[in-house]
């Protein structure tokens, strides 16, 4: 009894595996083809090289990041300069009007406060190229993150974008590097020159606007203090040159990485991860773990042959348009143990009397 029903399930599964006819496969407690079965080390390499190919988009991120904080640094600065600066510029232009060229008696001092507002005004037209650059390369980044993903763009131009973002990027440490010289410079000699301003010609003007004090007085900042409170600190623009320096060079490591990888290992290069489709001939490879304890029965499609019932009737065909059904024939695949083939068990069809 026990070996017909043993038998009678052998048939079973030898006609349902040819239903399922092309496919390869095999059966146990622990299929071949799950995540489980990929070892360690492959899936690790795969993610390695999945982080490699997503540098350029996060380096982009990171020049996001800042840009962000170099704004903001720029947004607590940059409105109080500018009062202060517009307070100064308007004293500074009354006394070139009254004094159009350089004085015999007060020349000297003439001199060396135009100066001194000069270095105010380099301050200033340095802190709007900052910007400048900082909105081009806003720009260039929002087209790499968002628009060339999903838009069909030219090399060149992508190249030329390339470039632009390096340049225009790599001008932020050279400009805040060029600021800091300035600021030493306005704190070397900007309280001098505005007291050899205002014995040139009254500063009271800029005294009120400012709320601020040239010659010494009681409860009052000095003007000089003031306008140096306005600017960037040192130590503030020796972070964002840092940051910026780490920033572009992540930026242009990226670069490399993206052109190397398009060179050196094309797309039709890259091989996938095993599917089912191609589960059992990698499955040494990838070293599945698999049950040792339970048969496994591995199929692959040979030929094709009708499937025949047990009692000798032939099944409907699978496909309207076939006039007889035809399933591939199974073939027993293992190569630990020497077992009969599950096809063997099957019966052969009767042959007509003659």
């Amino acid at each position: 009894m026990a070996t017909n029903d043993k038998m009678g399930q052998m048939k079973l599964d030898a006609i349902n595996d040819r239903l399922h006819g092309g496919r390869l496969y095999s059966v146990g407690s622990q299929s071949c083809c799950t995540s489980e079965s990929i070892s360690v080390f492959e899936r690790t390499r795969r993610l390695f090289r999945f982080a490699m190919e997503k540098q350029s988009f996060y380096a982009h991120c990171f020049k996001l990041l800042t840009l962000f904080c170099i704004a903001v640094a720029h947004l607590v600065y940059m409105q109080p300069f500018l009062d202060s600066y517009s307070a100064v510029e308007d004293y500074t232009l009354k006394l070139n009007a009254q004094y159009p060229g350089d004085e015999p008696v007060k020349g000297q001092d003439i001199k060396h406060f135009r100066s001194q507002m000069e270095v105010l005004a380099d301050y200033k037209q340095n802190t709007w190229m900052c910007v400048a650059s900082m909105c081009i390369a806003l720009s260039t980044t929002c087209f790499f993150l968002f628009i060339l993903p999903i838009t069909t763009v030219r090399p060149r131009n992508v190249l030329f974008l390339a470039v632009l973002d390096l340049s225009m990027f790599a001008a932020l440490p050279l400009l805040l590097t060029c600021r800091i010289f300035i600021v030493e410079k306005l704190h070397l000699g900007l309280a001098a020159a505005m007291r050899t301003g205002h014995k040139i010609m009254s500063a009271e003007r800029v005294m009120n606007i400012l709320q601020c004090t040239i010659l010494p007085r009681e409860r009052l900042p000095y003007c000089s203090e003031v306008v140096l409170s306005t600017i960037f600190p040192i130590i503030l623009l020796k972070y964002l040159i840092i940051l910026a320096l780490l920033t572009l060079l992540y930026i242009g490591l990226a670069y490399l990485i993206e052109w190397c990888i398009r060179h050196w290992f094309p797309h039709s290069q890259r091989t996938p991860l095993p599917t089912h489709s191609c589960c059992m001939t990698k499955c040494n490879k990838y070293r599945c773990q698999v049950d040792t304890v339970r048969p496994i029965r591995q199929y692959q499609n040979k030929s094709y042959v009708p499937v025949l019932l047990p009692n000798g009737e032939k099944c409907q065909p699978l496909y309207p348009t076939a006039s007889i059904s035809i399933v591939p024939l199974i073939e027993r695949v293992d190569e630990e143990t020497e077992t009969p083939s599950v096809a063997d068990s099957i019966p052969a069809e009767p042959q007509p009397n003659a």
